[in-house]
């Protein structure tokens, strides 16, 4: 996450922006892993001589797409939701040993195309905000009415506080 970080400062996307949305796009969204078991679902049904139809194509597309949100990161964690949508669907489970044999280069490819989604993500979320809004953020956040404000706050809570433990009295 540090590199992709650093990739979209050197994009020039807003800071505040990357750094939520970067994190964000970490945690929810997996894209290389939602094509990567869509694709082999549907080429170890083909490949064991089932029928795929067009419903069947939906379904592994929701479904991946589900799962992948639910896929830790870790190394070849997508066989395991692979085996839970072939389960679903009726497909033979002897396929998943050809794609296993390949799944550490197959690893690296998912986590190269997550990579750039998550920067791209951030980029055109920098886009739609604007850059105007990143100065007036920034001046508002070194502004010292801004520290003010939450000081006043803060007394006005203890004053409410005292005044409650006082009529509790």
């Amino acid at each position: 996450m540090p590199d992709m970080l650093t990739s979209a400062d050197k994009n020039n996307v807003a800071k505040h922006v990357s750094a939520f949305v970067i994190p964000m796009s970490v945690t929810l969204h997996a894209d290389g892993s939602a094509l990567y078991i869509t694709s082999s679902v549907l080429f170890l049904a083909q490949t064991s001589s089932l029928g795929v139809s067009v419903g069947d194509i939906v379904v592994t597309g929701i479904l991946s797409s589900v799962l992948s949100l639910a896929i830790p990161p870790v190394p070849s964690s997508s066989i395991v939701t692979l085996i839970i949508i072939m389960t679903s669907l009726n497909i033979p489970l002897q396929g998943v040993a050809l794609l296993f044999a390949v799944e550490w280069l197959l690893d690296r490819f998912r986590s190269g195309v997550n990579a750039i989604s998550h920067v791209m993500v951030a980029a055109f979320t920098s886009a739609i905000c604007g850059s105007g809004s990143t100065e007036q953020l920034e001046q508002n956040i070194e502004s010292p009415k801004s520290t003010e404000i939450v000081q006043q706050n803060s007394e006005t809570d203890k004053d409410k506080e005292d005044e409650t433990q006082r009529s509790k009295l």
